[in-house]
Formats: C-alpha cells, structure tokens, sequence
C-alpha cells in the first residue's frame, strides 16, 4: 500500500521507513514553521523550537533525482546555519538574521525549483 502524502508528514522522521519521503514535504512543514517564527520574531515572543527533523533537508529525497546534490547541500547547510544563528541572536538582531534565513532560501530557489520564490519573499521582514 502507498503512503498518502499526510501519512508521510505524520511519519517517524528517524526511521528508514521515511527514506523515500520527498523533500517538497519537508519544504512545507518549513513554509509553516517559517511563518510561526516570522510572527515571533515581529512581536518579540519566543521562536518556535526548531524541529529536529528539518536536519533531514540533506537526506530528504528529490522530487528531482536528477537535481546536483552538491550544490543543493551547500545551499541547505547555509539554511540550517542561518536558521541556527536565529536562536543565539539577541532579539534586537533577530529581524535581520530572519531575513538571512529568507535570504538563503530565495537563493537556494534561484537555483531549484524557483516556482515559489515570490511566496518566500514575502516572508521578508521590512522589506518590499
């Protein structure tokens, strides 16, 4: 029997059970924690805790197997990193390391899959 796509979301990220969820799935549990975090970051309360999971965005499978991996994993260790710094920042500078994090998120899908660049960018914080 195949998976549905929410079975899938709701599965244990830590098992090989997993190995074949594609990365456009954790792309949008990313898309929800990102507007949760955009919203903290603008009225100064706590950020969500980052999810454990999102460290899978290397091992995650490709919707397009064809895709440079090399490339691709620089572009996802840089977002990890980024989004990293967003918890060891002080709050004053915390506007400007969310827009890191949206930052290497356009760049990565200047170069993957751009269909949602315009989503992202809206995600911007005092930007146009």
């Amino acid at each position: 029997k195949q998976k549905t796509a929410y079975e899938i979301y709701q599965c244990d990220w830590s098992s090989d059970v997993c190995s074949s969820d594609l990365l456009a799935i954790l792309m949008r549990e990313m898309f929800v924690f990102t507007q949760k975090s955009k919203e903290a970051v603008e009225q100064q309360t706590m950020i969500p805790p980052l999810p454990e999971n999102f460290k899978r965005i290397i091992t995650a499978k490709k919707t397009d197997e064809s895709l440079d991996t090399s490339i691709f994993n620089s572009h996802a260790l840089n977002y990890m990193r980024n989004l990293e710094k967003l918890y060891n920042v002080e709050k004053a500078n915390q506007r400007n390391q969310f827009n890191n994090i949206i930052t290497s998120c356009v760049v990565c899908h200047e170069n993957f899959c751009g269909g949602p660049i315009k989503r992202i960018r809206k995600f911007y914080i005092g930007k146009k």
